[in-house]
Parts: C-alpha cells; structure tokens; sequence
C-alpha cells in the first residue's frame, strides 16, 4: 500500500457548507495519483431520446464499480448525470482500469451506450501548472462529499476528451474487463442504487 493511500480518508472535513470556498480546508492531491474521467458520448442526443435514466444509471455505475475495486480505500469523486470524475491512489490502478472497461463494455451491450473512460497522471496535471485541491464535507455522520478547488480538474477533461485518435490518456478496450456493479451511490446525500449487472 502507498504511503498516500489514505490521503482523502484523513483529510479533515468540515461541516458548514460555506466553508466550501476556504482553501485551508483543503490539500494537494498527491502527486503520485490519478485523475479518472468517465462521460457518455451523445447524452444530449441520448437523453433527448428518452434514455435518461439510462444515462443515469451507466454514470452511477461507473462510480459503483469503481468504489467497490477500491474498496476498502475511500477515495473523493464527483458525481454527474452522464460521467463522473474519480481521484485514485497508484496502488489501485490496474484495478480501476478493469472496473472501467468491465463498465463501458457493459454501457455499449446493455444500453447501446458509448462510455468514454480515460486516466491522467497527477504529476502531468501539475507538470502543466494546474492544480487538484480536495477537500471534504461532511455535514453529518452517514454523509460526505468531496469538494474541489483549482483548475485541474478542468484540464484533467480537456486532455481526456481530446478527440484525436492517438490520445494516450483514453484507456485502451483491450484492457481485461472485471467489474462489480452491486452496490449504491450516495448524490446529493440521497442514496441511488445500482441494478447488479454481470459483464
């Protein structure tokens, strides 16, 4: 196990929402990390469709798979309607790369769904003179979300989604698929299942 492992397990939280904008509630994301990206391709189109909830649902399960390979670790990570943004130590790596494609495998059999999954080293983030401020709020005891600052995370996107074809940060398909989609995401403090599916 890495020395940074716990990095967001022992960040201390805050409580008070307004405290979101003070920097000294947050830390540097270690250098030695990674910065995941996931989105779906066409969701406007998608969801135009009528395909919302199936957006929604590869989106939560991405996070789900995820956690569930990192697992016992607790790791920060932000939610969206149609991706997500995961923060993961080195030492889960190779596992989290499987859990992705286990999950974009899954989007594209299942849902007919394109999921775009890429990994982008923090030490490149910050090579490149951005940054990625964590920090953790906690406004109850079964509750918390991870909260950041800085322009990283924004950087992090644009290099995931460039669209040439040779792009290294794009995981590759021919990584071996293992996910575990049984589980639940908490958004927005309301807890969201995940159907267990097996890919």
């Amino acid at each position: 196990m890495s020395s940074s492992d716990n990095f967001y397990e022992q960040l201390v939280s805050f409580t008070d929402f307004s405290q979101f904008s003070q920097l000294e509630w947050y830390s540097i994301l270690p250098s030695e990390w990674f910065v995941v990206i996931t989105d779906i391709q066409n969701s406007t189109k998608a969801i135009q469709e009528g395909l919302y909830k199936e957006v929604n649902s590869v989106s939560a399960a991405s996070i789900v798979a995820l956690l569930n390979t990192v697992a016992p670790l607790k790791v920060p990570y932000v939610f969206g309607g149609d991706g997500t943004t995961v923060c993961i130590p080195p030492s889960r790596k190779n596992s989290v790369e499987s859990a992705l494609i286990a999950t974009q495998q899954m989007a594209n059999q299942s849902f007919g769904l394109h999921l775009r999954v890429g990994m982008v080293p923090m030490s490149l983030i910050q090579q490149d003179g951005h940054q990625v401020l964590v920090g953790k709020y906690q406004p109850s005891s079964h509750f918390q979300q991870a909260m950041f600052q800085g322009n990283g995370l924004r950087y992090d996107e644009s290099l995931v989604k460039d669209p040439g074809h040779d792009n290294p940060y794009i995981l590759s398909s021919q990584i071996e698929a293992n996910g575990n989609f049984e589980g639940s995401v908490y958004v927005n403090d309301f807890e969201t299942p995940v159907i267990r599916i097996l890919v």
